[in-house]
């Protein structure tokens, strides 16, 4: 049961579209940021390219996902479970914005990103977590705070 309910959690109608212009982001494309060991500098707005390619390619995605991935279920609260879900249980999803649906970027820090999904007069809130690790952006946690 928590399976089907992880899998209707992270795969609604989500995200971002494979076509440019659609993104809505909370910072100067202008801006860098340091690698975590401060070797590289990259562009923070080589995240959209990373999350387009992220979103458009199957094999590029399933490659940046750090499985077996972690899935919070519950608040800042109340954690109501974890689930750890396996490189074999991960299906392709194409994120994109679509009707009452809200995305949102957000840099944390220089090598975390939060990209919030949620959908609107629904109670629908995730969170997927992006890390820059070994020169590159991989989705390493979820956190599903839906109602």
């Amino acid at each position: 049961m928590m399976k089907y309910r992880l899998i209707a959690c992270l795969f609604p109608l989500m995200l971002l579209g494979c076509r440019g212009g659609d993104k809505q982001t909370k910072y100067d494309h202008n801006n860098t940021v340091a690698s975590p060991k401060g070797a590289d500098v990259i562009a923070v707005s080589e995240f959209d390219g990373f999350l387009q390619k992220f979103n458009c390619d199957s094999a590029f995605q399933m490659a940046h996902v750090k499985f077996p991935l972690k899935v919070v279920f519950g608040d800042d609260v109340k954690i109501d479970s974890i689930h750890y879900l396996p490189r074999n249980d991960w299906k392709y999803t194409k994120f994109k914005s679509t009707g009452p649906n809200i995305f949102e970027i957000q840099h944390l820090s220089e090598t975390r990103v939060d990209m919030v999904y949620a959908l609107e007069d629904s109670g629908m809130h995730i969170n997927y977590y992006f890390d820059y690790v070994n020169k590159d952006w991989m989705l390493t946690y979820v956190k599903d705070d839906s109602d």
